[in-house]
């Protein structure tokens, strides 16, 4: 079985995702999720909190992916989470993260929070070469030495979103990298229906 992720309003998930982590879901945390999230593989966000941490964060992604992706498809995950009553956010990531994802000397989801907090586009790596297990497929990688050199690499690198992938993928796919599957939506969501997206 594929490792999955999800985010969800209260109990109810709004998206899930295969293989990636969705861009616009790191839009909703900061890096006082990260011990939650490098802990217990999930953070749960005050809702009110998680819009206003998406409506700061948004642009600078939105300015840094552009060209390689449309930010805008995040629109189909922040106006749920607006118009819903749910409390809080849930995103559970865990599985997706790398097993390096807690070291601060290699790119990991710490380093990803922080530079968007920060609204850092100039981040740089260069990552030697190595092997290392994918968690969302179980296989051993092997990696070339790679640089990245710029946050939005570094981003993409994270998410298990390669340049390869970008060039070819479909417009749904380019979708799915911004907002995962969308499960449920607006009104139907406050129903209690479940529609799924694809």
């Amino acid at each position: 079985m594929s490792a999955r992720g999800s985010l969800a309003l209260g109990s109810k998930i709004l998206a899930e995702s295969k293989r990636l982590i969705p861009i616009s879901w790191l839009a909703f945390l900061t890096p006082d999720n990260l011990e939650s999230l490098l802990g217990q593989g999930s953070a749960e966000v005050e809702r009110k909190n998680a819009i206003r941490n998406f409506e700061l964060n948004a642009p600078f992604l939105t300015e840094i992916t552009s060209g390689k992706l449309n930010f805008n498809f995040s629109e189909r995950i922040i106006n749920p989470v607006r118009s819903s009553r749910a409390r809080t956010i849930v995103i559970g990531i865990g599985d997706l993260l790398s097993n390096e994802a807690s070291e601060n000397d290699v790119p990991g989801i710490a380093m990803v929070i922080d530079a968007i907090a920060r609204k850092d586009a100039n981040l740089s790596y260069v990552r030697p070469a190595s092997e290392k297990v994918n968690p969302a497929t179980g296989d051993m990688v092997k990696i070339p030495p790679v640089r990245l050199a710029s946050t939005a690499d570094i981003i993409f690198s994270v998410c298990w979103i390669t340049g390869r992938w970008l060039k070819t993928a479909t417009q749904d796919e380019l979708e799915h990298m911004v907002t995962g599957n969308i499960c449920a939506f607006t009104s139907d969501f406050h129903s209690g229906e479940s529609h799924i997206f694809n």
